[in-house]
């Protein structure tokens, strides 16, 4: 979902002393900050005062207004439907639009995790709003993150069949993403084959992308090389697995997992003297520090 992250506006004093269009940026100004509460009650109000015609202010506003109704806390049905209603408007109106194809993300969300006591999650219909954006916006981000999206609803059944058809997805797209998202994808590959089909062979290669890639969170991507190199033991191809550790080693030094990377490291270089293996040093701690 893009979400509240695209909104840029900046809000006035009282609500009638403002314009329409200063309305809707103090309601987008109270979702940026999280106040649902506060943009619902604003974009309440001015969304039925923009012109439908004013495709950039009726889009913002539209779909501003959808997502403080759904993200509203406590989460009841009605705000769920008046922001399920919001969306498919929406995409009616400006079916070509950026918003539109975050509001398609945004329905299959809805229909596919439980929003309020008693909703009933529909995978299906989640499915089905993925896939449209992926026909219809095939070459945006909206179309990558609605793929991972996609894969994800049929990895967390956790079924062979079903695990394989996520990785499926994610294969077939990985050849035409743009930088940023190898890493991401390919991490997500690795983990479905390692950690959901046990089989740790096929999860090296994409490990192996995912790092020279970048991994997607620097906050936890010593964890990510920890896997692999524990991986890359497990079937027995020991230099990758030296690679990786002695990478965590030099990028994540203060890491919890250096001190036990640089063991096997020196196990690994024992075993294989011929290979020459540089073992980094532990970084110097001091208290305070």
């Amino acid at each position: 979902m893009l979400g509240a992250s695209l909104l840029v506006g900046c809000g006035g004093p009282e609500a009638s002393e403002l314009s329409v269009e200063e309305q809707v940026q103090a309601g987008v100004k109270a979702l940026q900050i999280f106040d649902f509460e506060q943009s619902r009650e604003i974009l309440l109000q001015a969304q039925p005062k923009v012109d439908v015609s004013d495709e950039t202010l009726w889009t913002l506003a539209t779909y501003s207004y959808a997502l403080s109704a759904w993200h509203d806390s406590p989460p009841v049905e009605e705000n769920v439907l008046v922001a399920k209603a919001a969306l498919q408007e929406l995409i009616e109106r400006y079916p070509q639009s950026l918003y539109a194809s975050c509001a398609l993300i945004d329905l299959g969300r809805m229909a596919e995790i439980k929003d309020f006591p008693h909703d009933e999650p529909d995978v299906e219909t989640a499915r089905g709003y993925y896939r449209q954006v992926i026909q219809e916006f095939p070459d945006s981000d909206m179309a990558v993150r609605a793929t991972l999206n996609l894969a994800q609803t049929y990895a967390q059944e956790l079924e062979e069949s079903s695990v394989r058809q996520a990785i499926q997805l994610l294969e077939e797209r990985l050849p035409n993403l743009d930088s940023g998202w190898v890493g991401l994808y390919a991490q997500y590959i690795a983990q479905l084959y390692a950690f959901y089909l046990k089989d740790h062979d096929a999860a090296i290669q994409p490990y192996l992308k995912a790092v020279d890639a970048g991994l997607p969170r620097a906050s936890d991507g010593d964890v990510s090389l920890w896997q692999l190199g524990l991986l890359a033991e497990d079937v027995g191809q020991a230099m990758t697995a030296a690679r990786s550790y002695a990478k965590l080693i030099d990028a994540y030094p203060r890491s919890v997992y250096t001190t036990v990377a640089r063991q096997r490291l020196l196990a690994i270089a024992e075993q294989n003297p011929a290979a020459e293996i540089t073992i980094p040093e532990l970084p110097e701690t001091t208290f305070g520090r």
